[in-house]
């Protein structure tokens, strides 16, 4: 397993209690924010993943995309879609999950998830970044309302 003793620490950090961790070395960063939020902006804002260690609630294709822009080596999700399978593995990046599944749904369980929605046809990761990032400021302007 590509940088086992980071993923590990990764995975233990989501375990306990963390939404999503990078690790590589003595380096463990944790993010406890809800949804894709802290990954939207840890990619969109310059951070500096490149071959860490990467765990995650649930990632699907939209948070794949999103690992590999910021060229994380492996991923861990609890959660893990196929098509964020197929993502992570065509960009070489190694992946594991405690549950594989077709897709990701919305929070209130009625549908595909927004971000995955966002996402649907895309294949570059720049044109996935963009994606999400307006899908977000929607979300948040509605919710502002």
């Amino acid at each position: 397993m590509t940088g086992s003793a980071d993923l590990i620490a990764a995975i233990a950090a989501l375990e306990s209690g963390a939404t999503l961790v990078f690790a590589k070395g003595v380096v463990l960063e944790r993010y406890d924010g809800r949804g894709i939020g802290d990954l939207y902006a840890a990619a969109s804002g310059g951070s500096d993943y490149a071959g860490y260690a990467a765990a995650d609630k649930i990632v699907g294709r939209a948070a794949a995309f999103l690992f590999v822009k910021l060229k994380v080596a492996s991923v861990y999700a609890a959660v893990l879609s196929e098509g964020g399978r197929e993502v992570l593995l065509a960009h070489g990046i190694d992946c594991y999950y405690g549950e594989l599944t077709e897709s990701i749904v919305n929070r209130a369980g009625t549908g595909s998830c927004p971000m995955e929605n966002a996402v649907r046809g895309i294949v570059n990761p720049d044109e996935a970044l963009y994606a999400i990032g307006e899908k977000l400021k929607e979300l948040r302007a509605r919710s502002a309302r």
